[in-house]
């Protein structure tokens, strides 16, 4: 359904190069296959709406889940999610850029993530 929008992600000290491994009805589903098998990552994208008329509501899911092995060989599994909910008839593109915009600017500020991660925030 989506053409690739994405060829690789980066965390900052590497890359991940995905694949596309799966399309349905409104979704796509990306893995990187060259990491290792416990730190696989995926990234999916997904859309449904809801509504109708002046009520309809496009709702888009973006979600990066990344497998993780403690120094014990425990692993887990940390999922990020971005959910737009657009209600259609009165959003443009610039008003849905300007709030992600807000939000990536929120979690790139210094210490946030760490703070968000000990549930200071």
């Amino acid at each position: 359904m989506f053409a690739n929008p994405i060829a690789a992600l980066s965390d900052g000290g590497a890359n991940h190069d995905l694949s596309l491994m799966g399309v349905g009805d409104r979704k796509s589903s990306y893995k990187d296959l060259t990491s290792a098998q416990d730190t696989t990552l995926s990234f999916d994208i997904s859309h449904s709406e809801s509504g109708k008329g002046e009520n309809l509501i496009r709702r888009s899911l973006y979600r990066i889940d990344q497998a993780v092995v403690d120094p014990d060989g425990n692993n887990g599994t940390i999922s990020v999610y971005l959910v737009v909910q657009n209600p259609l008839h009165v959003c443009v593109a610039a008003d849905v850029t300007k709030v992600v915009t807000l939000m990536k600017s929120f979690l790139s500020a210094s210490g946030v993530i760490a703070k968000v991660v000990a549930a200071e925030i």
